[in-house]
């Protein structure tokens, strides 16, 4: 399951947290767990935001990935 960010809309508030969720629940009404009023609105990230970028360096790929 991925990792989703929820912020919430509260202007006093601001509080964001990470959560664990199916992807069929992604978009169901949350309420902030900070303050109980304001919603939870699933925050838009590409791949690199989060850090998921990866390189492989040096010559391992050409010595073992070989098929």
């Amino acid at each position: 399951m991925p990792l989703y960010t929820y912020k919430c809309q509260n202007e006093n508030c601001l509080h964001s947290e990470d959560k664990i969720v199916k992807i069929s629940n992604r978009d169901e009404e949350r309420t902030c767990t900070e303050c109980g009023y304001g919603a939870l609105v699933r925050e838009e990230f590409t791949a690199g935001d989060k850090g998921a970028t990866f390189r492989y360096k040096g010559n391992w790929l050409n010595t073992t990935g070989r098929y």
